[in-house]
């Protein structure tokens, strides 16, 4: 499978440094650890505060919580890379005419 993002820096020669290399249009962009660390805390925060309100004693909620932002973290990074992967795929299917 080929990265548009390689394919755009190898075939054009190296882009200016601190610029970004031109991606085809409609090229799925790669997914960041930022995007994914702030839906994991979106969603811990959410988390914490349903279990606040629902009676959870504070140490032990705080524990769950953490445990389940490092497992959301943990997931969402495989997800997102697969779902890329994904996208990517059909992107260069398309992008073939197949």
């Amino acid at each position: 499978m080929k990265n548009p993002r390689y394919e755009a820096k190898a075939g054009g020669g190296e882009a200016a440094p601190g610029k970004t290399p031109k991606v085809p249009a409609g090229a799925p962009t790669p997914p960041t650890f930022r995007s994914v660390l702030v839906r994991s805390a979106i969603a811990s925060a959410v988390f914490y505060l349903f279990l606040s309100l629902a009676g959870g004693a504070g140490g032990g909620t705080l524990l769950l919580v953490g445990v389940m932002f490092l497992f959301l973290l943990a997931f969402g990074t495989l997800f997102d890379r697969w779902f890329y992967k994904w996208r990517l795929q059909r992107w260069e299917r398309r992008r073939a005419g197949g």
